[in-house]
Order: structure tokens, then sequence, then C-alpha cells
């Protein structure tokens, strides 16, 4: 009897089913944002906001630009997002030692402003600066807003902390977010205008600071003498 070669077929519904794909784990998204802020960050850096394209930032990071649009819609949230990321890798590296600052108003403020100097130098503050000067030309919102936002986050912080070391009797009586502002920009601009024209010596920063930092206190001093 001849055997039927047809006994040999695997019958349709014996075939293994093709095996879908499944979605991209959360490590695996968090991957491709970090590929794609990365890419899009050295081109914004290198080339300027207003030449960087996002085919260029999709070839770069070696994406297609349906995932890159999947993620991020434009070019303006794309920056925006690249701003944020720095902005937050400013926040938790100054945050990160924040336990370890001095008890007293004074030297707690003066340790501050040091660190603050520190930060003016450092990679993600200077790459902040340059993307957001590179970005008010063409996007002056969100170069407004990413330095608003920049600043906010430190000025909340040393307000909270000045208001914890001051011990004030009455501490809604003092504006501490005036005062801290007080203190950045005191700081900050004079830091920038000096550097414009000369090196900033250390001992000149320090005495400086030492000098905001002291006429702050006699603010609050003030505030405080005021109520007795």
């Amino acid at each position: 009897m001849a055997t039927s070669h047809t006994a040999f077929l695997i019958a349709p519904a014996q075939l293994p089913k093709k095996r879908r794909a499944g979605r991209p784990t959360a490590a695996r998204v968090a991957e491709i944002d970090r590929i794609i802020l990365d890419a899009a960050q050295q081109l914004f850096l290198d080339e300027g906001v207003d030449a960087t394209s996002m085919d260029r930032v999709s070839t770069a990071a070696a994406i297609s630009k349906g995932t890159l649009y999947a993620r991020y819609a434009s070019k303006d949230a794309l920056l925006g997002a690249v701003l944020d990321r720095l902005i937050k890798q400013m926040d938790e590296r100054a945050s990160a030692t924040n336990d370890l600052l001095p008890v007293g108003l004074r030297p707690r403020l003066i340790e501050y402003v040091r660190r603050l100097g520190e930060q003016l130098g450092w990679s993600e503050y200077l790459q902040l600066n340059r993307l957001v000067a590179s970005a008010s030309k063409a996007n002056p919102d969100i170069a407004r807003l990413s330095s608003e936002n920049a600043l906010a986050g430190y000025v909340r912080t040393l307000a909270t902390e000045m208001e914890r070391a001051a011990d004030h009797p009455r501490p809604e009586a003092v504006d501490w977010t005036a005062l801290a502002n007080l203190l950045i920009y005191g700081i900050t601009g004079w830091y920038h205008n000096t550097v414009g024209r000369k090196t900033v010596e250390a001992a000149d920063f320090s005495a400086y600071s030492e000098t905001v930092v002291d006429a702050i206190i006699a603010l609050i001093d003030r505030k405080r003498s005021a109520l007795v």
C-alpha cells in the first residue's frame, strides 16, 4: 500500500503559532529615552538649537523617526525634556550632601554659597547656560521657563534651610524666599559680572560671599529685634 505523502505534512492547526512581539520593558523604554536625550543634547550643543532637526536627532540616536515622534511630538518638546533633565541632574547633585551642612545660620549660608561657587563651574550648569542661550533666539518661552525652573528649586531649598537655621521667633514675619533670591542673585550676579573682566580668585569669591551673607543675616536680625 502506497504511503500518502500528505501524512507527513503538519496540519495547519498544528503549526506553531507565531510569537507576538511583546511590549518593551520599562528598562528598555528608559534606555531608549536616554539615548534620544543624549543625542539631542549633544547636537543642540554642537550645532545649536536652530540647526538641529528631528531627522538629525533620529539619525544620531540610531532610532526611527516614528519612535522619536512617539516620545516627543516636536523639537520644542524634545528641547524642553533635555533642559529639564539637566536641571534635575543639577538639583540631585547639589542636594546630595545637604545632610552634611553646618547647623548655625551663618556657617550654613557660607557653606551654601561656597557650594554655589562650585556649581557655577559644573558641566551641567555650563551646558544648561549654553542651551538656554541657544534656545532663547527661536524658543524664548522655553528658555525663560527653563531658567526659572532651574532657579526655583534652589530658591525653595535655600529659603527652607534659612528659615530652619535662623530659628526665628516668628518665621512668618520674614520673607525667606526674597532673602534666598537676594543671596543667589547677589552672588551669581557679581560672579558673572566679574568673570567677564578677570579671573575670579577663590579668596575674592569667599570675601564677597561673606559680605552678602552678613548683610542677609543683619536683615534677619533686624526683623527679630523689631518683634521684641
